[in-house]
């Protein structure tokens, strides 16, 4: 597994590659998975196609990506897009104030949304309580149309609601609420209303505003109308980002922290690469003491001739090494080396009848070398080595 700093170099690759790969998905917007309506997302459940056609239509729009409190200033008109995240108490507090001092506020609800609640709204569903849940999963919502409002002059009907504002919200009680898109059953789906010297202008259901829904729900003018009607010359029109999961400024590392101690995917990829590093580390890890390595073990004389003979055989040399292992044993012997094949011949008969040992060595010698070039060469070695020791013990 290499030395230690290798495995926490390759531990730190892949934990960094991981968050960064988790964290610059979302950010994409391309992510079948993230149903957040935001304006950074082209995904189906993204808002951005939204956001492109105000630019498109000369509306003035950027990000807001801070708190409401702790942050800039609340500046207005904003847009609050049925939020991923619910405002805190103290930022719903300070957009209520906000709101009453004369800000502008463009609200599309979310079930479970605590906004709803500070801005006097409750939901109530459109799907009828007969259908069936297979039908309710297909169900496209139902068709709204303009009322006579300001609001809703030249715009066309609004498809795909399944919520609608309930009648008998607190914001009804507390003053006047016009309906500006309305059921066939008369249901308020978009309605403006006065909030102290502040309005609000509240859609239903996020739904119609949907990039999969954007075209064909009839939504984009409507909103449009609202979106120019809300921005005064010179203002711009502010889509809270911040309770969508984005956030402003700080470094990378903060960043990175702030994604891997609060987002449900950090929490994940920090597991994921804790389980890695283990692994690596129980892959890398010496259980015991190690194991010697085998003892070097020297070649054995037959073995070094044998490469010898299969390295004569293959230059077509057999003669020149049966001359010189001839030659080697008459040294071995105190005898001069043979000069011809006379004189091989001449040493190989004393050695068979003039020695006072190994004659059945000798014996051996000479009948391998009467093979001439058919002789092996392994063989004939080995019956020399066995001669010279015999020689050599008397």
């Amino acid at each position: 597994m290499g030395s230690g700093r290798d495995r926490a170099l390759m531990v730190a690759l892949i934990a960094i590659v991981g968050v960064l790969a988790v964290i610059s998905s979302p950010a994409s917007g391309d992510g079948p998975a993230d149903v957040r309506p935001s304006t950074f997302h082209n995904a189906a459940f993204g808002t951005r196609a939204l956001y492109l056609t105000l630019e498109r239509l000369g509306v003035p729009a950027e990000r807001r990506l801070s708190a409401y409190v702790d942050g800039d200033s609340l500046a207005g008109p904003l847009v609050l897009m049925a939020p991923a995240e619910s405002p805190t108490p103290a930022e719903l507090d300070a957009l209520r104030g906000w709101i009453e001092e004369g800000g502008t506020l463009l609200y599309v609800a979310r079930p479970g949304d605590s906004t709803l609640e500070t801005l006097g709204l409750a939901l109530v569903p459109l799907v009828p309580d007969s259908m069936q849940l297979a039908a309710r999963v297909r169900w496209s919502g139902r068709t709204a149309t303009p009322a006579a409002h300001t609001l809703a002059l030249e715009t066309g009907p609004v498809e795909g609601f399944r919520w609608a504002f309930a009648d008998t919200s607190a914001a009804y009680e507390r003053g006047r609420v016009d309906g500006v898109f309305l059921t066939p059953s008369a249901e308020p789906v978009v309605v403006e209303y006065a909030l102290g010297r502040g309005r609000v202008v509240a859609w239903s259901d996020v739904a119609p505003l949907r990039n999969r829904d954007l075209r064909g729900s009839g939504a984009a003018v409507a909103f449009a109308r609202m979106a120019a009607s809300a921005a005064a010359p010179g203002d711009t029109l502010r889509f809270d980002e911040y309770h969508q999961g984005y956030r402003d400024g700080g470094s990378p590392v903060a960043a990175t922290l702030r994604f891997l101690r609060e987002e449900p995917a950090g929490r994940m990829a920090l597991q994921l690469g804790l389980v890695g590093a283990l692994l690596l580390l129980a892959a890398g890890w010496r259980f015991g003491a190690p194991i010697p390595p085998a003892p070097f073990r020297r070649r054995s004389p037959l073995e070094h001739v044998d490469a010898l003979a299969g390295a004569y055989r293959q230059a077509g040399a057999r003669a020149t090494a049966r001359r010189l292992v001839l030659s080697g044993l008459a040294r071995r012997l105190g005898r001069a080396g043979p000069r011809d094949a006379d004189e091989e011949g001449a040493l190989l008969d004393r050695l068979g009848t003039r020695l006072p040992v190994g004659r059945e060595a000798a014996r051996a010698v000479r009948d391998e070398w009467a093979k001439g070039e058919r002789a092996d060469l392994v063989v004939l070695s080995r019956d020399v080595d066995r001669l010279l020791s015999e020689v050599k013990r008397t």
